[in-house]
């Protein structure tokens, strides 16, 4: 009997040539452009053996709606919207893209704070204005030279990582907090290490958090919002917290903090849900997973 394996979303790359070729002959491409799985066909869920998902979540009801299903394939690297336990029980196989957008949303992270960091928002409103406003400083502890400003990550794993080399090059001071990497990993990198949160959120002025959504990091947010309100008072958290999220997933944001005037600002960056969070609880699943936090 065939393998089928089903692309349901509405958003897919229009050509998949490259997919019959790394599949082959024996392997039947199913494309479809349901709204969600529940609206696919039943007589064709029936005969899927795969299922590629980006951005769709994966229920325990969509499962039962698969009985030949054994893989499922987050084309990305969060996961957190597939029911593992339910997929664990019927011995469906959990597969992610590790290094998905690894570059581009370091990229991204290092462009929201560097356009927070030098004003180029403010400057922008400015020049909108009627008439445009003459050329001048824009005054405010927001906006100092990069070489006097500690840049902190919560999480160094493939993105962190990546956020760090670019943070360094921009002159910035780079310290991270990570508890899951080995001794040494900062002096790889040449950048410094933060022995606690508490620690690390001391001495930051701009933070880029790259920790995953799982469990464990949905408190995450809370227990940051704690720690700027107990042990650097002078700090303003906006409403949202520090892991600002638009989605309900967002796992990664970029965050500016100026320690004299108490403000900050905030962009949603990206969607993960792969390795540990903010603490490591003894024995937590996640000491399994290799590459640190992404």
């Amino acid at each position: 009997m065939p393998v089928t394996v089903l692309y349901p979303e509405e958003r897919q790359i229009p050509d998949d040539s490259l997919e019959r070729e790394i599949f082959g002959p024996e392997v039947r491409i199913l494309r479809r452009t349901a709204k969600s799985l529940a609206d696919l066909d039943p007589a064709e869920c029936a005969v899927v053996d795969g299922l590629m998902i980006m951005r769709y979540a994966v229920t325990a009801e969509d499962l039962e709606r698969f009985p030949r299903l054994r893989a499922i394939v987050r084309m990305g690297v969060g996961y957190d919207k597939i029911a593992r336990p339910a997929a664990a029980a019927r011995n469906i196989l959990v597969c992610n893209v590790p290094d998905y957008g690894t570059t581009e949303v370091a990229d991204h992270a290092m462009a929201l704070a560097v356009a927070l960091r030098r004003g180029v928002i403010l400057y922008h409103e400015r020049q909108r204005q009627s008439p445009p406003a003459p050329w001048g400083p824009v005054k405010g502890e927001l906006i100092r030279r990069f070489g006097v400003q500690t840049f902190g990550i919560v999480g160094l794993g493939r993105i962190g990582t990546a956020v760090a080399l670019r943070a360094r090059a921009f002159g910035f001071r780079v310290v991270f907090f990570d508890p899951y990497l080995p001794n040494g990993a900062d002096l790889a990198l040449g950048i410094m290490r933060a022995a606690s949160l508490q620690d690390l959120l001391r001495q930051t002025d701009t933070l880029s958090v790259h920790t995953p959504l799982t469990p464990e990091t949905r408190a995450c947010s809370a227990m940051l919002n704690s720690l700027c309100c107990t042990e650097v008072p002078s700090w303003s958290i906006p409403r949202g917290g520090p892991l600002s999220t638009s989605t309900g997933s967002s796992a990664c944001c970029v965050t500016a903090i100026s320690r004299r005037r108490g403000s900050m600002s905030c962009r949603s960056n990206h969607r993960s849900s792969r390795s540990p969070s903010c603490y490591a609880p003894t024995g937590h699943a996640s000491r399994g997973l290799k590459g640190g936090w992404w």
